[in-house]
């Protein structure tokens, strides 16, 4: 977490160090603080996921600012990129949570049962 806070004060420095900057820019500031705070996550807690998620979280900003200047989507493209990335991630929760069923299926009442009077 610190390496976190050392990265998002060290961007927030560089950008107070020039107040005629464009906006784009701390978009870009905030897609490379979440970016490598996922990355820390995800190498410190071993879920490769996270790797995923991370990049998907950070491009969505700067993908939706893009929308916005080329394409004239409104609110800045958020909901469209922040949208995709929701709908990727419950995707592949459903899929996991689908696996996790199928391979480990609750017991009955019956095997309960004979569990006990096998015994």
């Amino acid at each position: 977490m610190s390496i976190v806070c050392l990265v998002a004060l060290v961007l927030g420095i560089l950008s107070a160090a020039n107040f005629s900057v464009p906006g784009w820019i701390h978009v870009a500031r905030f897609s490379l603080i979440v970016l490598v705070g996922s990355t820390l996550a995800a190498y410190m807690l071993g879920f490769t996921w996270l790797y995923i998620y991370g990049v998907l979280i950070a491009l969505s900003p700067l993908l939706g600012e893009w929308l916005y200047v080329r394409l004239g989507v409104p609110h800045h493209g958020y909901p469209v990129t922040f949208g995709i990335t929701t709908a990727v991630t419950l995707l592949v929760g459903l899929v996991k949570l689908y696996r996790l069923v199928r391979d480990y299926p609750l017991r009955t009442e019956e095997a309960l049962h004979e569990e006990v009077y096998d015994g």
